[in-house]
């Protein structure tokens, strides 16, 4: 008996993946505004600060909403692809050595702070076994389902391995 090919799994980013992009849009936005009514026309900064600031907000949360609404990720029956707008990274399940698991954030010293930041700004790193293939990180911010941790958790976990393995 066969078995048939898996359905291609796409995964959009979750409301954290949103946040960070309209937030950036949204005081940019203000900003741009802001400047044009009487209350800010006053700033403090002067009127060229409050323009080029307010407009480079609004540039800038434009740039990241338009990525993070293209950012996919894509599990297909024989690799992984991860796209946003900048660029495309594709591994072959074959050439997959194993993942790690890094957080991307220091820490603040405050205990349920940096537990909450770590959950947000985790990242996995699957790891080629080739060298000179790039490596596929994959940020914690993808609304993902149970059939992508299952599959996720049947790579080699690096750290652990690294953990057991005897200091020379």
């Amino acid at each position: 008996m066969e078995s048939s090919p898996m359905v291609a799994r796409v995964y959009r980013l979750n409301w954290r993946g949103w946040a960070f992009p309209l937030f950036v849009l949204a005081i940019g936005l203000c900003q741009t505004v802001g400047y044009y009514t009487e209350a800010l026309h006053r700033s403090r900064y002067g009127p060229v600060v409050d323009v080029v600031g307010g407009f480079g907000l609004l540039a800038g949360g434009f740039i990241l909403t338009i990525s993070a609404f293209s950012s996919k990720l894509i599990l297909s029956d024989d690799a992984i692809e991860v796209r946003d707008f900048f660029s495309t990274n594709r591994l072959l399940f074959s050439e997959i050595r194993g993942q790690r698991e890094r957080d991307c954030i220091g820490l603040t010293g405050f205990e349920r702070v940096d537990m909450a930041l770590t959950n947000i700004a985790s990242t996995w790193k699957l790891e080629p076994k080739n060298d000179g293939a790039r490596a596929i990180e994959i940020r914690n911010v993808f609304a993902f389902d149970d059939a992508f941790y299952e599959w996720f958790n049947q790579i080699p976990d690096l750290d652990e391995e690294d953990e057991t393995t005897p200091c020379a």
